[in-house]
């Protein structure tokens, strides 16, 4: 969120400190997070700068750190901690979606970190959270 925001007032784009926080925030929905978090201030620049080249330099920054942090530094710090199976992440996140919503898929990596943690720590139901490891 913070880089956008420095994104957006390097190339003067109005709302740059809410479509940063608007970013953070997304950016906790695994997978279309990024992409929506992407797709908004693009959408932004193109309105007040028109067909100038600005909006697509904006929109090679934002995906060019996004893509970084999403594909290197991210896994590295959540990888190392979570030890969730990528799939059963995508499970989960399509599963809470439907059911809360947006809500739904913020909440969602959490849940399942919450849920492995408890099949952990109980004897019987270690085979379970050996299951939805990496």
């Amino acid at each position: 969120g913070v880089l956008v925001c420095l994104i957006l007032i390097i190339f003067g784009v109005d709302f740059a400190l809410l479509l940063g926080f608007l970013t953070f925030v997304l950016n906790f929905i695994p997978s279309f997070g990024s992409i929506i978090a992407t797709i908004i201030p693009t959408l932004i620049a193109f309105l007040q700068f028109g067909n100038s080249l600005t909006p697509i330099w904006v929109l090679l920054a934002i995906a060019v750190t996004d893509s970084v942090l999403g594909n290197f530094v991210d896994p590295k710090l959540m990888g190392q901690s979570l030890d969730l199976s990528p799939l059963l992440v995508l499970f989960t996140l399509i599963f809470w979606g439907w059911l809360w919503g947006i809500a739904g898929m913020i909440l969602s990596v959490p849940l399942l970190a919450v849920l492995k943690i408890i099949l952990e720590n109980i004897p019987s139901t270690q085979p379970l959270a050996i299951l939805m490891s990496k």
